[in-house]
């Protein structure tokens, strides 16, 4: 799809620009972080499970992977801290096993995951 808005063709062989650029990093953008769906059902177990503690490394992984740290610090998901508050992974994890995970947040745009909108 991004190849024919970017007005290349296969077998094209122009010079890279910036927009050819732009449209290789929306490309990736789309194998990479769109079609990346991730189990949240962990969210609402029990916070002593193997799927709970699982699960908050899972979205650990994917904050460091995804979400933009300020001095390796990223927005707290906890009960507390309610995504206002950096913390650093360690006190996060910490943060998240103890006190919980703010079941509302499903969607974690604080850590780097997008939200799909149609284009009509």
């Amino acid at each position: 799809m991004f190849s024919i808005m970017c007005g290349y063709e296969s077998g094209d062989v122009r010079s890279p620009t910036i927009l050819g650029f732009i449209c290789v990093l929306f490309n990736m953008y789309d194998v990479f972080f769109v079609n990346v769906v991730m189990d949240r059902s962990w969210i609402t177990a029990s916070r002593i499970s193997d799927e709970y503690e699982n699960g908050v490394e899972d979205f650990l992984q994917f904050a460091k992977r995804n979400g933009i740290g300020l001095n390796n610090k990223y927005y707290c998901p906890c009960v507390n801290c309610v995504n206002v508050i950096r913390q650093d992974i360690e006190l996060i994890r910490e943060h998240v096993l103890c006190d919980g995970f703010l079941k509302s947040y499903t969607i974690w745009t604080w850590h780097g995951e997008f939200l799909e909108q149609s284009i009509f």
